[in-house]
């Protein structure tokens, strides 16, 4: 039983470089496209800012865990560990890694559908500035693979414009509405379900907090989504002391979130 122990503590060792390798390679990839944001203003949506802030909380998560994992062991000391402990470890670096990853394509959805280049001229006629579209469609491609531009680009291509030697392009209301609902549809697609069509819907995103935060996106007291059908929260951020709800609470348990706030930022 010891040796069997043993010979599988030395394979999970042997497994863990390798998939280290693979994990390094997405973290680059992440960083890549979260630099992108922050190199390009067009880019920085409230969706893509609360985005890579996720990311950039996942990353530190995931370089604390790191660095306890690989604190100094001697040789003996760290095939113990491996022994005892290893695949536990490894269970929570796969879980901040699948989290990094989700996190990684609700950032590249949001990139996507950022409607760069519009502005409406004197008239209040919505126009389309269309070399920084090809600019950052060709820049998307690029850094995110073929067929991964912005969905402002595909649509107008859709609509039959010519998008390159085009100085600007013109949209009418409808137009403009039709590609909001074609981007809320891929930044939030809804389940299949008939069931869906007799309740109500609520989709909360892309909330931002930061330091003495304080978040409530659902209803204190009176539960007034529970005959809802869909409800999706998600992207939803606060900071130090956070209070933050994304539930239906009662007054009690909202009474006693904000005293234990309180008492928190007094003691500081």
């Amino acid at each position: 039983m010891v040796i069997q122990l043993i010979q599988q503590a030395a394979k999970r060792q042997a497994e863990l470089r390798s998939k280290l390798e693979e994990y390094s390679e997405e973290v680059g990839e992440t960083k890549r496209i979260v630099e992108l944001v922050q190199n390009e203003d067009a880019l920085q949506t409230s969706g893509a800012v609360a985005m890579v802030r996720r990311v950039e909380n996942l990353g530190q998560g995931l370089k604390r865990h790191l660095m306890s994992m690989g604190q100094p062991k001697s040789a003996l000391r760290q095939f113990g560990h491996q022994l005892i402990s290893g695949s536990e470890d490894e269970a929570q670096l796969a879980s901040f890694m699948v989290r990094l990853g989700r996190a990684k394509q609700d950032l590249i959805l949001q990139i996507q559908v950022a409607n760069v280049g519009l502005a409406k001229s004197i008239n209040n006629t919505l126009l389309v500035e269309m070399a920084t579209v090809n600019k950052l469609h060709a820049l998307l491609q690029e850094t995110l693979g073929e067929g991964k531009g912005l969905k402002i680009a595909e649509f107008l291509r859709q609509k039959g414009a010519v998008l390159e030697g085009s100085e600007s392009i013109q949209l009418s209301d409808a137009e403009y509405d039709k590609l909001q609902t074609e981007e809320r549809e891929a930044l939030h697609p809804e389940p299949v379900d008939a069931a869906l069509n007799v309740g109500g819907r609520r989709i909360i995103v892309d909330n931002l907090t930061r330091d003495q935060a304080l978040q409530i996106n659902g209803p204190v007291a009176v539960d007034i989504w529970k005959d809802m059908a869909f409800i999706k929260i998600e992207g939803n951020i606060a900071s130090d002391t956070a209070i933050q709800t994304n539930y239906p609470v009662s007054m009690d348990v909202f009474r006693e979130l904000l005293a234990a706030r309180a008492a928190g930022i007094g003691s500081r």
